[in-house]
């Protein structure tokens, strides 16, 4: 059910949409359940975003196993469910994931 989300928003961002909705989605997804489910996601939600935009296949997986795993280091020490540090860690990733894509 989650690949179906990751496939429409693929499609979605890799179109007309401006907003990083995979990023987010592995982000938050990554935060309620810091599992081995949540490293699935990252590496097929970022296969599937670099099929729909075209882009070099992996990249997009790459950097979101890095988000995954920075978002896991630092809720060790924050609260990684609370709305601020998630506004904040979501940006920033935004900010990473666009430096080095475009």
């Amino acid at each position: 059910m989650i690949f179906l989300v990751v496939l429409i928003f693929s499609l979605l961002q890799a179109t007309f949409l401006p907003l990083n909705l995979v990023l987010w989605l592995v982000i938050l997804w990554s935060a309620r359940r810091p599992e081995e489910k949540s490293l699935y996601l990252a590496v097929g939600a970022g296969l599937i975003l670099d099929l729909a935009k075209g882009g070099i296949l992996g990249f997009s997986s790459l950097l979101f196993l890095v988000t995954r795993y920075l978002l896991i280091l630092y809720s060790r020490r924050f609260n990684s469910l609370h709305p601020a540090f998630l506004i904040a860690f979501m940006l920033m990733a935004t900010f990473v994931y666009a430096f080095f894509i475009k």
